[in-house]
C-alpha cells in the first residue's frame, strides 16, 4: 500500500507487476484487483526452470483463459544462470505460443542468450517486451526491426555509451521500468516505481 501510494504522489498511475514462479501467479492476481492501475503478467522464468513440469504450463493456461487482461511472463534464456539451455528454450517457447494464442503481451527475459533468441523471434508476439535491455545498439536495432520493444531501467544508463545507443534507437519502440524492487544504483535514486519520473 505505501509503495502504491507514493507512486501515486508522483503521477504514476500503472504498473506492470511479473511473476516469476508458479508461486507468484495467485498473488499477483490478488494485486491487481486490490490496486487500480495494476496489470498483471504469469509467468516461469528461467531461472526456476529446473523444478517446473509441463503440468505448469496447463496452469498458466488456466490463468489467461480465467484473467482476459493478465499478460504473459517473466520468462527467456539466461545463460549466464544455467549454460543449458534447451529446457529453457522448450518452456519459453511453449509460453510465447500461448501469449499468441490468447493475444497478450509477453514479458522477455534474455541475458546472454541472443543467438538463441533471434531464432525464435518467429513464434514471439509483436507486442513482446524485451526487459530490462542492456545490450549493444546493433542487438537493440535488431529487435526493435522485429516489431519488439525495449525495456529500459537505470541500469542501462551505466553504459558509458548509454546516450548513444538512444540517439539511434526507434523512441516508438522504448518502453521505461524500474524493476523495482532489484536493479538498484549503488545509493543514486531508492529504486521504487515513484521514482519512474526520475528514468524519464
Amino acid at each position: 500500500q505505501k509503495i502504491y501510494n507514493c507512486a501515486l504522489k508522483n503521477n504514476v498511475y500503472e504498473f506492470v507487476i511479473p511473476s516469476a514462479h508458479p508461486s507468484d501467479w495467485s498473488k499477483v492476481i490478488k494485486t491487481t484487483r486490490r490496486f487500480s492501475g495494476a496489470i498483471g503478467a504469469a509467468g516461469i522464468h528461467p531461472w526456476y526452470i529446473e523444478d517446473t513440469t509441463e503440468k505448469q504450463l496447463e496452469l498458466l493456461e488456466e490463468y489467461l483463459n480465467k484473467n482476459p487482461n493478465l499478460w504473459v511472463g517473466e520468462c527467456g534464456i539466461d545463460r549466464i544462470k544455467n549454460p543449458d539451455t534447451s529446457k529453457q528454450i522448450f518452456f519459453f517457447t511453449k509460453q510465447a505460443e500461448l501469449a499468441v494464442k490468447y493475444h497478450r503481451p509477453l514479458l522477455v527475459h534474455c541475458v546472454k542468450a541472443d543467438n538463441e533468441m533471434e531464432k525464435l523471434f518467429p513464434l514471439l508476439p509483436k507486442n513482446t517486451l524485451f526487459h530490462s535491455f542492456n545490450g549493444s545498439l546493433e542487438w537493440g536495432k535488431k529487435l526493435q526491426k522485429h516489431g519488439f520493444y525495449l525495456g529500459l531501467n537505470l541500469s542501462f544508463f551505466k553504459k558509458e555509451n548509454s546516450a548513444e545507443i538512444l540517439s539511434e534507437l526507434n523512441l516508438d519502440k522504448l518502453l521505461l521500468e524500474t524493476d523495482a524492487p532489484y536493479q538498484q544504483n549503488n545509493g543514486y535514486i531508492k529504486n521504487s516505481p515513484e521514482n519512474l519520473p526520475v528514468l524519464v
